[in-house]
């Protein structure tokens, strides 16, 4: 289990590295307000696995809580 989430870690922050605006509302995305989301909330079943999880912004993160992607775009 920690090694998997060691794996999930690496693959997210491959992306801060291709990505420099949230993929939610465009704003700056780096490594100070970047805070892991999950696609389809754990709330609602969703998975942590690398294909449900996306680096947002922290404001984007903190407003969608455990919304499906859908209801807060």
């Amino acid at each position: 289990m920690r090694n998997q989430a060691k794996l999930l870690r690496r693959k997210l922050s491959a992306q801060l590295k291709i990505m420099h605006n949230c993929p939610y509302c465009l704003g700056p995305l780096d490594a100070n307000n970047a805070h892991q989301d999950h696609i389809h909330p754990v709330a609602k079943g969703g998975l942590s696995t690398s294909d449900n999880l996306v680096f947002v912004c922290s404001d984007c993160n903190l407003k969608k809580r455990d919304k499906v992607l859908i209801s807060f775009l």
